[in-house]
């Protein structure tokens, strides 16, 4: 039996997922498949954050407090946007890491709008979408092979 040589060069069967040489599949140059519905969200988000810097809430009724906090999250919303799709179609690494982080603020800031407002029926609308978007697209983000392999700048 050979002893196991700790500074030997892989074997070619032995390629770890994220090796160069799984990098250089040309399906993976583009964004393509389930991205495309993640670059679709960042636009929407950019016109729900237009749209929320508004005086909607001065009809709703809402208290000046509560629209500062509401404007400087659309605010936010409306700066973070432009970049995620930045760095999506620059291929960068740090997109997954930016986009989860952005998906996980705008849940969190749902909690809020309704721990202010109340959980009532039609409180949940507000909290479902970014909800849902954060139980699809994290483990998305941080299991898929595809994103894995386009993200490499």
């Amino acid at each position: 039996m050979e002893p196991i040589n700790p500074f030997a060069a892989p074997q070619s069967d032995s390629v770890a997922p994220g090796d160069a040489v799984e990098q250089q599949d040309p399906r993976y140059q583009r964004i393509r498949g389930w991205l495309i519905l993640l670059a679709m969200l960042l636009c929407l988000n950019i016109v729900i954050g237009v749209m929320g810097l508004g005086g909607f809430g001065l009809l709703l009724g809402w208290t000046t407090a509560w629209l500062s906090v509401r404007t400087l999250f659309n605010g936010g919303l409306c700066l973070a946007s432009p970049v995620g799709l930045s760095l999506m179609f620059r291929r960068s690494h740090a997109f997954p890491t930016f986009m989860c982080g952005y998906l996980l603020s705008c849940l969190l800031f749902a909690l809020y709008f309704a721990m202010i407002n109340g959980f009532g029926p039609d409180r949940w609308m507000y909290l479902g979408r970014p909800l849902v978007e954060c139980s699809i697209w994290i483990p998305y983000l941080m299991r898929s092979r595809r994103v894995r392999q386009t993200f490499v700048r």
